[in-house]
């Protein structure tokens, strides 16, 4: 579970924006704008007086200037289900766009604290990288390329208890990317003996239970290192999971840990 953990720490440059683009588009949606339609109205269109028919026109159609200031979520909105993607993704907003009132409904005073310490508001180009789970809690991790930053919400009873930042930077070797490269191209095949000479047999029996062959369409995303962990992401159009290899470690194999995030 750790090494699941960690690979929830990662962070792909946002080629990765899986399920992320949903955080990406609220957080921006979360700016208030206010848009006024001016309505110009010529002598000749003019409504006749109350002298002239004893009656007294209504304004123009669309003069009312339109109102668009309400954000994507505030704190009288209903909370989300507790321990998912989703009330993850609620605080990481309000925290990003500087809603410190909603953010208290969805983390402790502390973990506010620590948020709001760390950066006010947060910024806008958080991005949901992958969540975990176990029998007693949920976790999740955002990246911010603009900060080269982390973040892992940890969640029990709710409301979030615990968040810790990490550090992110792109110093993956080509040859370490190739061993990621190696072994996805093997499961790809269904070369089980292949994928083995590149990663441990638990790790490949991960790959096989998700798909057997994994088939021709994974991509790699982006390649990482998150506190030293080097990793790449893979991606295929037809499939819902990012497929996370952690490479370089000092293991029997280059490839050390692999991991799945489903988001459904």
């Amino acid at each position: 579970m750790r090494n699941h953990r960690r690979a929830a720490l990662a962070a792909a440059p946002l080629s990765l924006a899986l399920l992320l683009a949903a955080c990406s588009d609220d957080d921006d949606s979360a700016d208030r704008t206010t848009t006024t339609t001016t309505t110009t109205t010529t002598e000749a269109a003019s409504p006749p007086s109350s002298a002239e028919t004893g009656t007294t026109a209504p304004p123009p159609s669309g003069s009312e200037p339109a109102d668009t200031t309400a954000p994507p979520s505030q704190a009288g909105d209903p909370l989300p289900t507790a321990g998912t993607t989703e009330w993850a993704a609620e605080l990481v907003r309000a925290w990003g766009a500087g809603d410190r009132e909603r953010a208290a409904q969805l983390a402790t005073p502390e973990v506010v604290d620590r948020l709001f310490g760390h950066a006010d508001p947060g910024g806008d180009d958080w991005e949901l990288l992958a969540c975990d789970s176990t029998a007693v809690e949920w976790y999740c991790t955002f990246t911010s390329a603009s900060r080269g930053e982390s973040l892992t919400t940890q969640q029990g009873a709710d409301p979030i208890a615990t968040v810790t930042f990490g550090t992110v930077t792109d110093d993956v070797t080509p040859e370490l990317a190739g061993l990621a490269d190696d072994l996805v191209q093997a499961w790809g095949a269904g070369d089980r003996q292949a994928a083995l000479r590149v990663a441990p047999a638990t790790d490949v029996d991960t790959l096989f239970r998700l798909a057997d062959p994994g088939g021709p369409g994974w991509e790699r995303t982006g390649c990482f290192s998150l506190d030293d962990d080097p990793q790449c992401t893979y991606e295929a159009p037809d499939r819902d999971e990012t497929v996370i290899v952690h490479v370089g470690d000092d293991t029997p194999t280059p490839v050390a840990h692999v991991s799945v995030y489903d988001p459904g």
